[in-house]
C-alpha cells in the first residue's frame, strides 16, 4: 500500500512525538477538540449502523415494498411496530448525534493556541475530504458547512497571527 504525502504529513500532524504532544495539549486547547470530536463521530457512526442493522429496519423495508406492489388505501396502516430496542436505539443515535455536533461546533470554534495546533486541525478536517479519515477511509466525507469551513479559517487565522506576534499586511 503506498502512502500518500499528504497522509504521511496528516498522520506526523496528528501524532506527534509522547514528549511533544504532551507539552503542546497541555497548552493548546485544539487537541482536546480534535480528540473530542474523534470520539463523538466514531460513536455516532457506530450507532448509525447498529440501527441501519437492526432486524426491524429488514421487516421496514419489506413492509414498504409489499405496500407498493398493492394498492392499499390512505391511512392504513403498513409498517410493523417498532420494538422498543429499536426506539431506544433511535434515541441513542440521536444523542450521539447531538454530540457529534456539539464536538464538531467546539472544534470550529476553537482556536489553536500553537502552530502545531493549527496544523493539527487543518490536516485532521482535510482528511475527510480527501479520503484519508481514518473512519472514513477512501471516501469523501464533507465534515463542515461552508459557514463552518469559513469560522474555522478564520481561528486558524487568528492562530497563526498570534503566534507570530502580529497582523501579516495589515490584513
Amino acid at each position: 500500500m503506498k502512502l500518500s504525502r499528504r497522509a504521511a504529513f496528516a498522520g506526523l500532524a496528528l501524532a506527534p512525538t509522547a514528549a511533544f504532544a504532551a507539552t503542546t495539549a497541555e497548552v493548546d486547547p485544539i487537541f482536546a477538540a480534535i480528540k473530542a470530536h474523534r470520539e463523538a463521530i466514531k460513536a455516532w457512526e457506530h450507532a448509525l449502523h447498529v440501527e441501519q442493522n437492526h432486524p426491524w429496519q429488514e421487516a421496514h423495508f419489506k413492509a414498504m415494498r409489499a405496500e407498493m406492489v398493492k394498492d392499499s388505501p390512505d391511512g392504513e396502516e403498513w409498517d410493523p411496530p417498532k420494538p422498543k430496542d429499536f426506539l431506544d436505539l433511535e434515541e441513542r443515535v440521536t444523542a450521539l448525534g447531538d454530540r457529534e455536533i456539539a464536538a464538531q461546533d467546539e472544534l470550529v470554534t476553537t482556536m489553536a493556541a500553537t502552530l502545531p495546533g493549527a496544523l493539527a486541525v487543518i490536516r485532521y478536517v482535510i482528511a475527510y475530504y480527501t479520503g484519508e479519515s481514518e473512519l472514513y477511509p477512501g471516501r469523501i466525507h464533507p465534515l463542515l458547512d461552508d459557514d463552518a469551513v469559513l469560522n474555522l479559517l478564520d481561528r486558524i487565522g487568528d492562530a497563526i497571527e498570534a503566534a507570530i506576534g502580529r497582523n501579516p499586511a495589515g490584513c
